[in-house]
């Protein structure tokens, strides 16, 4: 079932909510999740996955910019998005290893998602990011295009 997402500007008069739709979904895209808050849509996903130079993996990202299952409930999410890095900053997200270690031909298909309120623009680059991972990029390395990447240091949302 495909949603139809549409973004407005509203206004309260007397207890009544009116909207005055500017777009809806052909100029936003589809959500890469139809239960969890603050992820980027498919097209977005897609269009930040763009920077990644490696082939094989840009590939595997687009691809599961359509195809990953997000997950944003249960114990293990929960309990990881809970913990910050040693700055105080939250998690995006993660990606639960797995043997025999997941490759850009062979990646992972799920991503917990942790849900933190971000500018659009950052849940794009924090989605590609997590995919990286799923689709077995390393933290630290460099020379790929992966936002975030050790070259970069953290992502940079701008």
């Amino acid at each position: 079932m495909k949603r139809l997402y549409c973004y407005g500007v509203g206004a309260l008069f007397s207890g009544f909510f009116t909207c005055s739709v500017v777009s809806c979904e052909g100029l936003w895209g589809t959500p890469m999740s139809e239960t969890c808050r603050y992820v980027p849509t498919i097209q977005y996903c897609e269009a930040a996955a763009q920077q990644i130079t490696d082939t094989c993996l840009r590939d595997c990202v687009v691809n599961l910019c359509t195809n990953a299952k997000v997950v944003c409930t249960g114990d293990v999410t929960v309990a990881e998005c809970a913990k910050t890095d040693d700055f105080g900053n939250k998690k995006g997200g993660f990606v639960l290893p797995r043997e025999p270690r997941q490759t850009c031909l062979d990646p992972v298909k799920e991503i917990n998602w942790c849900q933190v309120s971000t500018p659009p623009k950052c849940q794009e680059l924090t989605m590609v990011h997590e995919l990286a991972h799923a689709c077995g990029w390393k933290e630290n390395t460099t020379g790929f295009g992966v936002p975030g990447d050790s070259s970069e240091g953290a992502i940079n949302c701008k």
